[in-house]
């Protein structure tokens, strides 16, 4: 099997980050795809043998895909292992009818999610004739992380990111933004990832977590902008027109010289000034906002664009919007992941559309991973849209493809 394959296969378009963290915790790298409509196929040709298929609040090209990952698995004779709500009696009779026999009911935990994951491998293993052995090279001996596990597992990043960064082992990804009206390419957010060779891949989150305890947040930072606009300088020309989102933190805001310092990156490496925007969370800004609000304006003055993170889950207030000087609104993923199914979060998410309107701002919705989600943004007013529906993050080389095509 290629390095490249994974025994295992997930697809969940509504609850993808859970779904990240509970693999992570069991040890397991999966396949995940970008695309429902795609995803039958993206399952083909992983070459994986367990298909994990979280059918929570599946509707309309979600239920599709699931029906045809189902036909997949029969060909295949691969395992298939459904996630369901508990009390979606009609969703469990329906899959029953169409060939489905594993299912995991929610809530979930890293043991029953693991537990299920295990049995469906050896179901797959017992369909091959012993040709396929479970997940090998995908687990740890334990199916869970302990807690003891997990605070050997921050020592060991501790320790290892000063080298990783004097390295140069922190890469850069980018995640692509969509303008819904026309369906092009616009924007991309760049994101860092370290490959770590013990641990696999580990993304922003836990990447700055780490650099905190290690006192090395500025360093990290620094050269994840550094690094990202070293990239968007070696772009090709048909990428010229393609805005590029770096993001800032509280502490970049806080350290000296910090709009000075930054303009001398965007400069040093040789990139327009008005093809980089800035993205700043709404927790980040709060610490001291008077102050934020000088410094954005200093960059905006600059020629950069300015945007707001996560809006949506603190203050998101009229007030503060009025005081900054900003250019977008990112609407948090966690309001765009629910907008098909809750009627709070549809209202949220029309509200923040409506409030952006009034102050001149474009808003991009995040986390975007079905059509069903981006029809209902697009009806409310959205004009950018973010998330893997369009594409998971990807490489230079791979963005300059896909704006190609």
């Amino acid at each position: 099997m290629p390095e490249s394959q994974s025994p295992l296969f997930v697809f969940s378009p509504r609850h993808r980050e859970e779904l990240e963290r509970l693999c992570g915790e069991a040890g397991w790298c999966p396949v995940f795809p970008g695309q429902a409509e795609h995803s039958a196929d993206a399952f083909a040709e992983s070459g994986a043998w367990v298909a994990v298929v979280d059918a929570r609040g599946a509707m309309g090209p979600a239920r599709r895909a699931v029906a045809a990952i189902t036909e997949v698995a029969e060909e295949d004779r691969s395992a298939l292992l459904l996630i369901l709500e508990e009390d979606d009696a009609d969703q469990l009779t329906w899959f029953r009818r169409n060939g489905v026999t594993h299912f995991v009911l929610t809530p979930l935990t890293a043991r029953t999610f693991t537990e299920a994951v295990n049995y469906a491998a050896r179901y797959a293993e017992r369909l091959s004739g012993g040709r396929r052995r479970g997940l090998r090279g995908q687990t740890r001996p334990a199916a869970m992380l302990t807690e003891s596990k997990r605070k050997r597992r921050r020592k060991r990043l501790e320790i290892d990111l000063p080298m990783a960064l004097e390295r140069g082992e922190i890469q850069i990804l980018f995640q692509p933004q969509i303008d819904i009206a026309s369906g092009r390419i616009v924007g991309a957010e760049a994101l860092a990832r370290w490959h770590h060779p013990a641990l696999g891949v580990i993304g922003a989150e836990t990447l700055f977590d780490a650099a905190e305890r290690s006192n090395l947040h500025l360093a990290l930072s620094r050269t994840i902008q550094a690094k990202a606009l070293s990239e968007v300088a070696s772009w090709p020309a048909h990428l010229s027109d393609i805005r590029v989102s770096i993001n800032i933190t509280a502490e970049d805001l806080a350290a000296p010289g910090f709009v000075r310092n930054f303009l001398a990156l965007v400069d040093g490496a040789g990139v327009e000034r008005t093809c980089v925007t800035v993205e700043v969370t709404e927790s980040g800004l709060m610490k001291d906002l008077p102050a934020a609000a000088t410094l954005l304006s200093q960059l905006r003055e600059a020629g950069l664009h300015v945007a707001i993170d996560d809006f949506g889950t603190g203050y998101s207030s009229l007030a503060y919007l009025q005081a900054l000087p900003i250019d977008y609104l990112k609407v948090d993923k966690s309001l765009s992941v629910d907008i098909a199914g809750s009627t709070r979060d549809r209202i949220v998410v029309k509200s923040i559309i409506d409030l952006a309107r009034s102050l001149d701002l474009r808003v991009v919705a995040e986390g975007v991973e079905t059509e069903e989600q981006l029809e209902l943004l697009a009806a409310q007013g959205c004009a950018l849209s973010q998330g893997y529906l369009h594409s998971p993050p990807i490489t230079s080389a791979a963005l300059a493809e896909l704006v190609r095509r």
